[in-house]
């Protein structure tokens, strides 16, 4: 088709270009002639009456071709409605098309459809479900599976697992394409709002309609789409905002300013990238109050700075919080191949997933010695302290001691014993006999790990990766009533510490000490009440003596290493009693000799405390988001303006490469440095008192340049400072701005070359050459079939390659 669309389209330039070298070369014989000699002039003239034996026809026919173009072009460089109406279908259609094309191919599962496709069924079906990102993008996609009578029961399992059967996981798609399309029809009204320049809003939605990375990341299910939309779409309100200062308060201004802060809500809402556009905004809103500063009155100042706060502060917030209650509301029951992610969270978080075991909990309120209980830490993300039959390599930790570890996933080997320093259980069932005796601050314990026989200890060996912490393992025991205690391990020995306790006991003993026998005995009485180690509530800390001077059990926050330590996360002891993640509550407190009569309801999370603790979690995700190893794939940010990355996701049956278009990006290149040259000189020239009136012509192209630089620097810089997985897919926002703004540089030039037929033959040479550009790279993004894996060396695109290691 496209190939069908350039071999059409290039004899009419060819024929463009030709018309205008004709006229050009009247022009000179017309000069020449006025100037030659009187008998020159009448040699001439015979001459030209010798011509109208020529036939005519052709000549009607080139002049009708010549005035068709000339009026075209006229409406096209002075931007009347008709051309922009024109301009706008054609582009928008060329958006529609390009991104609908194979819109089935691969029918197979990319790249993270795996993950967005699982969230979108677990919506459907109520199931809880974690992710680093906000909820607002996975909610569009629901919406769009929703619209398309999907009811979430496809298992989304790895990449390459066929849809075959599932026609609704293509409509999906399609709804994702459109959303992915509108990106061409925003640009091209950014475009066309800042410059008021036909040819620059036309080259602003070709250089998106031309765009191969940007296709590639429109077309399946993915966040991209409803994230670059929203961001354009608030970049489009901005300029509409702009162009509209002088009708502050009408309601356009109005439906501009609430249309910008909507569409701002829901960039936030879709990625936390979306916070770069904030700063965008709010630099640009500040600006302009800046500006209104020395120019307006008080009361309007005021009034234009609250409306500024309302649309881009307070709706912003709502509708960010909005799509979190929908969140919460669909996300209501819990499933147990997602414990392993519910369990980052709180036990209040919890209790309000049905089908959880904390989910309208009953257990004893107070922990006794012989109860089986789980130890959860408290810090944010904290899990639960597991240990198993794995040991620890002999260089690491030598005698075979097993490993002690955290893991945020519930089973049985999360389950320990309480058990007093001097005496095993009497009962078969590992507990002991009455009278109960309850746990209480400052008791000694033996801590025993039911599944695998062990007590937990610890012992002056470095931890294996926290080199100054010591070493925390399991050391195998048999705690029968006739096995004898030895009284010299205190390696095994812990001390509990209740939180906010333990610093009050020199004053509590002091005040004892000082009190007479009666008062005494009650205060103790009451203090031993107040110092039970409850289940869920109290918040304690175990020191080991096996370590002089004692250290505290702490999570670590690192991972083993995966060879040996599966990736657990790391265990230690320490000495620093107020390190925040050596505090622990006990869970589950389990005890079939203790009534169940105690209810947990009211520690049950509400709606802002949920949300709270799930920004918390998500930011301490997102700052793990390491590789544990090198990936080829992980990419760096200086290489993605060059387009030095090119990122297979799928070669198996099919080819897709994640790879931006070539001249979108060497255009865009020169175009960023077009611009600081423009902006530089026009400050300079500014400043030295030199406008003119072409000086003042260009203070709204710079104006525009300088938002476009800015907004492209804000997406674009802050990867530098980022220590985390990133991939070529983070480029692809900030590359919008580069396309925009290349496209006002180049319309503003070429309706400046003071011809309307020259304007347009240049608007339309770049536009076929973005679009024979396209043709070459698009079938690397449309999915090209293939026989076999991929084999760098037979590549049909092999010789499409501007860096050897292009997978194409």
């Amino acid at each position: 088709m496209w190939l069908f669309l350039f071999t059409s389209y290039v004899p009419i330039y060819l024929k463009i270009i030709i018309m205008v070298v004709k006229k050009n070369i009247c022009i000179i014989q017309k000069t020449a002639f006025e100037k030659s000699s009187t008998a020159t002039k009448d040699k001439i003239t015979e001459n030209t009456k010798n011509l109208k034996f020529v036939d005519t026809k052709n000549i009607t026919t080139e002049s009708s071709w010549e005035n068709r173009l000339q009026k075209w072009a006229d409406h096209f460089a002075s931007g009347s409605a008709e051309a922009w109406w024109i301009c706008f279908m054609v582009s928008s259609a060329l958006a529609v098309v390009t991104r609908m094309h194979y819109i089935d191919k691969p029918n197979t599962i990319i790249w993270d459809e795996t993950h967005f496709g699982k969230m979108i069924s677990m919506y459907l079906n109520g199931t809880y479900f974690f992710d680093v990102h906000p909820p607002g993008g996975k909610l569009v996609l629901t919406l769009f599976a929703h619209l398309s009578g999907y009811n979430g029961s496809f298992i989304f399992g790895r990449p390459g697992d066929s849809y075959e059967g599932w026609p609704e996981i293509i409509t999906i798609r399609m709804y994702c394409t459109l959303m992915g399309a509108a990106l061409g029809p925003l640009a091209f009204i950014s475009a066309w709002t800042m410059t008021r320049c036909l040819p620059a809003a036309m080259l602003a939605a070709i250089f998106v309609v031309a765009e191969t990375g940007t296709l590639l990341l429109s077309k399946f299910i993915l966040l991209d789409s409803p994230l670059m939309f929203f961001m354009m779409a608030t970049f489009t309100g901005l300029c509409k905002l702009h162009q509209l200062s002088q009708s502050s308060f009408s309601m356009s201004w109005w439906m501009s300013l609430l249309f910008t802060g909507v569409s701002l809500g829901c960039l936030i809402s879709v990625k936390f990238v979306g916070l770069f556009m904030v700063g965008v905004v709010g630099l640009h809103t500040a600006s302009s109050l800046w500006d209104m500063f020395a120019t307006t009155g008080w009361f309007n100042f005021l009034w234009q700075f609250l409306a500024r706060v309302l649309a881009f502060v307070i709706v912003p917030i709502v509708v960010y919080i909005g799509f979190f209650a929908i969140h919460d509301a669909l996300l209501y029951r819990s499933d147990s191949l997602m414990y392993f992610q519910e369990s980052s969270y709180s036990p209040g978080f919890q209790m309000g997933l049905v089908g959880n075991n904390l989910h309208n909990l009953s257990q004893p309120k107070e922990v006794a010695f012989g109860n089986l209980v789980t130890l959860r830490n408290t810090a944010i993300s904290g899990s639960y302290l597991h240990s198993h039959n794995l040991t620890f390599p002999y260089k690491v930790a030598p005698g075979k001691k097993q490993q002690v570890t955290q893991v945020a996933i519930k089973d049985k080997n999360n389950y320990f014993r309480i058990l007093f320093a001097d005496a095993n259980p009497e009962l078969s069932d590992g507990h002991y006999a009455e009278p109960i005796e309850y746990l209480n601050h400052d008791d000694l314990v033996r801590i025993y790990h039911n599944n695998t026989g062990a007590l937990l200890a610890c012992n002056k060996t470095a931890a294996p990766v926290s080199h100054r912490h010591y070493l925390v393992y399991s050391q195998p025991a048999n705690i029968s009533q006739t096995d004898e205690i030895r009284n010299d391990e205190i390696q095994l020995l812990w001390v509990v510490k209740i939180v906010g306790i333990e610093q009050n006991d020199t004053e509590t003993e002091s005040s004892e000490n000082d009190s007479d026998d009666s008062a005494g005995a009650a205060e103790t009485e009451i203090g031993n009440e107040t110092n039970l180690v409850d289940a869920l509530t109290s918040r304690i800390r175990l020191q080991c003596q096996g370590v002089s001077r004692g250290c505290y059990l702490t999570w670590t926050q690192k991972k083993l290493p995966f060879p040996w330590g599966l990736g657990h996360e790391e265990i230690s002891c320490t000495r620093q009693v107020d390190d925040p993640n050596n505090e622990w509550i006990i869970e589950e407190n389990i005890n079939p000799h203790m009534p169940e009569n105690s209810s947990f309801q009211h520690l049950q999370a509400g709606f802002f405390d949920r949300l709270l603790e799930t920004h918390q979690v998500i930011k301490f995700r997102n700052n793990r988001m390491k590789l544990d190893v090198i990936d080829k794939f992980v990419q760096r940010p200086w290489m993605w303006p060059i387009g030095y990355s090119a990122f297979p996701w799928y070669d198996i049956q099919f080819r897709v490469v994640l790879l931006g278009n070539p001249l979108v990006l060497a255009l865009n290149l020169v175009a960023l440095v077009a611009a600081v040259v423009l902006i530089s000189w026009k400050a300079f020239r500014d400043q030295r008192g030199n406008g003119s009136e072409q000086q003042h012509d260009l203070s709204e192209l710079t104006y525009w340049c300088r938002w476009l630089l800015i907004a492209y620097l804000f997406h674009y810089l802050p990867f530098y400072t980022m220590n985390r997985v990133l991939y070529y897919h983070h480029y692809f926002p900030a590359l919008q701005f580069s396309s925009l703004l290349t496209a006002v540089l180049l319309g503003h030039w070429f309706s400046r070359l003071g011809s309307p037929v020259l304007t347009t033959i240049c608007t339309g040479i770049v536009i076929m050459a973005l679009m024979y550009s396209f043709y070459l790279y698009c079938y690397v993004v449309y999915g090209t079939e293939t026989v076999g894996s991929f084999n760098p060396d037979n590549s049909t695109f092999r010789h499409l390659r501007l860096f050897d290691h292009w997978d194409i």
